[in-house]
């Protein structure tokens, strides 16, 4: 169900709790006019049209207009402006913000060695070779140790 037609719902029950303003029930009366309705709310019509077709005319009365019901021209003027105002905008940042095609994220980037921050990425490249080579020389140290004790171990339990 659509938002008017709740609205009109709404309006119907006010209506038949004799809440609404003039302005309302003039909406109710050009909505009851209007040709497609929900089948749920036909019923109704024809308590509009009696209202419309034998109060309008003793009250002199019209109660044809509304403005919420219809529809707003489209403003081809506010449209052609502000797509002009939106262009300029983009020619403006496009002119003023420069194409970079040499753009590298990593020109910020840096690493630091011994408190030295140095940002030649070659640099970077030599130090993670130099500690992966230490890793690896501990690595085998670690190793050569285990064996020595192992062995420490095997001879020990030899001579119990």
């Amino acid at each position: 169900m659509t938002k008017a037609y709740k609205y009109i719902e709404e309006l119907l029950e006010k209506f038949f709790n004799g809440d609404t303003t003039f302005e309302e029930e003039r909406e109710l009366y050009y909505f009851f006019q209007q040709s497609k309705i929900p089948e749920h709310l036909k019923r109704y019509r024809s308590i509009f049209n009696y209202f419309e077709d034998n109060i309008s005319d003793k009250l002199d009365i019209d109660l044809s207009y509304s403005e919420k019901w219809q529809k707003k021209p489209l403003n081809i003027k506010r449209i052609i402006y502000f797509s002009g105002v939106a262009a300029a905008i983009l020619l403006i940042v496009y002119v003023l913000v420069p194409f970079r095609s040499d753009y590298n994220p990593y020109t910020e980037s840096y690493i630091v060695v011994n408190g030295i921050k140095s940002y030649n990425i070659h640099d970077a490249e030599s130090i993670e070779n130099e500690i992966l080579a230490e890793i690896n020389r501990r690595e085998a140290e670690l190793d050569n140790l285990e064996i020595e004790i192992d062995k420490y171990f095997d001879i020990r339990t030899e001579h119990d």
